[in-house]
């Protein structure tokens, strides 16, 4: 899958060998034209249909002409998901929103921890992830499911959960009075 129209479509006079494959023609014969339609966009696999053969030479050696369908297939392409593998969020119940991390995924998205939770959480569908009381780190596993035209994806997020930051605090008998 590319985004645009593959295969053939249309009458073709030249390079008709690129296309078919001519049996039975009488010596001196050729084939010089043919229709073909079966052009498509998207993934799967699809019927090109042949008709309207032009032969160069005598057409009165030719009762009927026999047209065999050929096949289209056309492949998905690789989902362009593009996740940052690394987050950062302090412990203690506070969150980070990690579908920020997830750009230009095909097919529905979802999150699952792997491993050890280190008591955090996430909610499968939006990504938000809340962390637990410990610190370390948590694997968060991004899926991009498989779409109609892309294949489907997994790629880890490594969440460091750190300390509570701690800012000194700085009290003048000023402040007190």
């Amino acid at each position: 899958y590319n985004g645009e129209s593959q295969g053939p479509s249309g009458a073709y006079t030249n390079r008709i060998d690129t296309y078919v494959t001519v049996e039975g023609l009488k010596d001196g014969d050729a084939l010089t034209g043919i229709t073909l339609s079966g052009s498509r966009m998207d993934a799967g696999e699809y019927v090109i249909t042949p008709s309207a053969a032009v032969i160069r030479g005598k057409t009165s050696n030719y009762s009927s002409i026999i047209y065999c369908e050929g096949k289209l297939t056309i492949t998905k392409a690789p989902n362009p998901a593009v996740i940052v593998a690394d987050a950062a969020v302090t412990k203690g119940g506070n969150t980070v929103n990690l579908s920020k991390n997830v750009k230009y995924a095909a097919g529905d998205v979802t999150y699952a921890i792997t491993g050890e939770a280190n008591g955090c959480k996430i909610d499968k569908n939006t990504g938000l992830f809340t962390s637990g009381d410990e610190t370390g780190t948590c694997v968060v596993t991004v899926t991009a499911t498989e779409s109609a035209n892309y294949l489907g994806t997994k790629k880890n997020i490594t969440v460091s959960v750190e300390d509570r930051e701690i800012v000194p605090l700085h009290v003048t008998e000023s402040d007190i009075a």
